[in-house]
């Protein structure tokens, strides 16, 4: 994946920046607290580059990966998506758990309504379309710059959490995945339940 190497290369991990040149984030919030560091949460550019299978350090990086793997093969065997949409659940919930190891946010702090995993499920889908359109399609062509720009997009909505992450004017609720997971059953459960009506009604 030349296009993404080129930027893994340009950049090191460590480095507060993006593909877009995102301002770099203050280092450390007031009480001495990091709160991205507590996380392991990785700069972006240090998380695209995982996303693309370089320098994969770190349990956020590590799981982002996974999902990266995951999506794809969601658009390689369309016919198993099901399957592979299942595979995704445990990776969510241990991102999710990541933010229980955030310090308490400050009174001013503002959550993160959508919650780090389902950003990172998102980034992970638009990486894996970004990385598959790219080997299989023309490079100027339409598709692709469409597929680039999501993902570019969604880089700096992490890129603008990870540095109010650190800056401490929002924080991460934990418990997202778990809520979405329940609303899933729930919606399922009350679409088997008049399936179930009918069929006993016509015995």
């Amino acid at each position: 994946m030349p296009v993404v190497k080129s930027h893994c290369d340009r950049f090191s991990p460590a480095e507060h920046s993006t593909f877009r040149q995102h301002p770099s984030p203050p280092t450390a919030v007031a009480g001495g607290h990091d709160h991205a560091d507590r996380v392991s949460m990785p700069n972006p550019t240090a998380l695209l580059c995982a996303m693309a299978g370089q320098h994969i350090e770190g349990p956020l990086c590590n799981l982002a990966f996974k999902l990266v793997d995951i999506h794809r093969r969601r658009i390689i065997r369309p016919d198993s998506d099901a399957n592979l949409l299942a595979l995704r659940i445990p990776v969510l919930v241990r991102i999710d758990a990541l933010t229980r190891q955030l310090p308490p946010p400050g009174p001013t702090a503002h959550p993160y309504e959508p919650g780090l995993a389902r950003l990172i499920d998102r980034l992970a889908w638009a990486a894996a379309e970004a990385f598959e359109l790219l080997m299989c399609h023309d490079i100027g062509g339409e598709q692709v710059h469409r597929a680039w720009t999501r993902l570019a997009e969604l880089e700096l909505e992490y890129a603008d959490l990870y540095r109010d992450i650190r800056a401490g004017v929002r924080y991460l609720p934990a418990g997202t995945v778990h809520a979405e997971i329940s609303r899933a059953l729930m919606s399922k459960i009350s679409r088997a339940i008049p399936q179930t009506r009918v069929s006993a009604g016509t015995d």
